[in-house]
């Protein structure tokens, strides 16, 4: 099984990527967030994977934080939601919406995702309540404020780099209401890198 895959990206579509990695190319499905996470073809990128087996099909499903994989591996337990029917939950609304809409109970929020109605907004509450205790939910902050060791580590690497510390701050400063939450770390580096750029 894939739990892990890091390599080049050789083509992007809007729902998944074809990942070169030692020489092999690994079709992977995402959320549209995650998709938005995935640079375009030639760059580096690094993505938690479910490798999803069935009778006739393996299937990889990508994610940009561990969160959201999380949550996608508790979705599929929910009955008659498919992974393709996940995906498109996780495409609908950020982690934090949706832990919150499902903690809450909030129909409102759940059946305006796709291929949510009624039903299917009842039984995710129901069963995913308790799926829910023990996910970390904290990489799934809404405010987009990084964590004080990450932005310590991104200053850091922007120095190491030859940035003046002021610029690296500013750059990772610029970074707030940007981020979703738990990104891995190239992510937020090349997000840097783009911001110190602007910034100069």
């Amino acid at each position: 099984m894939i739990g892990w895959l890091r390599g080049t990206v050789v083509e992007k579509t809007s729902d998944g990527a074809v990942i070169e990695a030692a020489g092999v190319g690994y079709r992977v499905f995402c959320s549209s967030a995650t998709a938005g996470a995935i640079p375009g073809p030639g760059g580096p990128t690094e993505v938690h994977v479910h490798t999803h087996v069935r009778e006739n099909e393996i299937a990889l499903f990508a994610f940009a934080t561990r969160l959201e994989k999380d949550l996608f591996e508790r979705l599929i337990a929910v009955s008659d939601i498919g992974p393709r029917k996940a995906i498109g939950i996780l495409s609908g609304v950020d982690p934090a919406g949706l832990v919150g809409a499902i903690r809450d109970g909030n129909l409102a929020v759940l059946t305006s995702l796709p291929g949510v109605g009624k039903k299917t907004a009842e039984r995710l509450v129901v069963e995913m309540k308790d799926r829910l205790k023990g996910l970390d939910a904290a990489g799934a902050r809404a405010d987009g404020v990084l964590p004080s060791d990450a932005r310590r580590e991104l200053v850091s690497a922007l120095v190491n780099l030859g940035y003046r510390p002021a610029q690296a701050d500013r750059a990772v400063e610029a970074l707030r209401g940007r981020l979703r939450g738990g990104e891995p770390f190239a992510v937020l580096i090349r997000e840097a890198l783009a911001e110190v750029k602007k910034t100069g």
